[in-house]
């Protein structure tokens, strides 16, 4: 089992600017789960100039790509958990 953490833009499209970027990853026990997993500490990013003024869509879809990176590649025994902090 693989545990993946989040501590809050990765785009499927490499051609795509990212919504948030990686500030750190490390390798951490999980006791409560039993398990070994990787926590990432990642930064939404500001939307780009140009874009719509109204910040919600731009916040919702920065979660969306979010939440696309941490489940792409999981087996179904996978835990995923993510913590959003201002």
């Amino acid at each position: 089992m693989r545990c993946v953490d989040f501590r809050v833009n990765m785009s499927q499209d490499d051609n795509e600017p990212h919504r948030f970027t990686i500030e750190e990853e490390q390798a951490r026990q999980y006791r409560r789960f039993n398990v070994r997993g990787t926590q990432l500490t990642v930064r939404l990013l500001p939307p780009p100039e140009g874009e719509d003024p109204n910040p919600m869509p731009h916040f919702l879809d920065s979660v969306t790509e979010l939440f696309q990176h941490a489940l792409r590649d999981l087996d179904d025994s996978d835990m995923v958990g993510i913590t959003i902090s201002n």
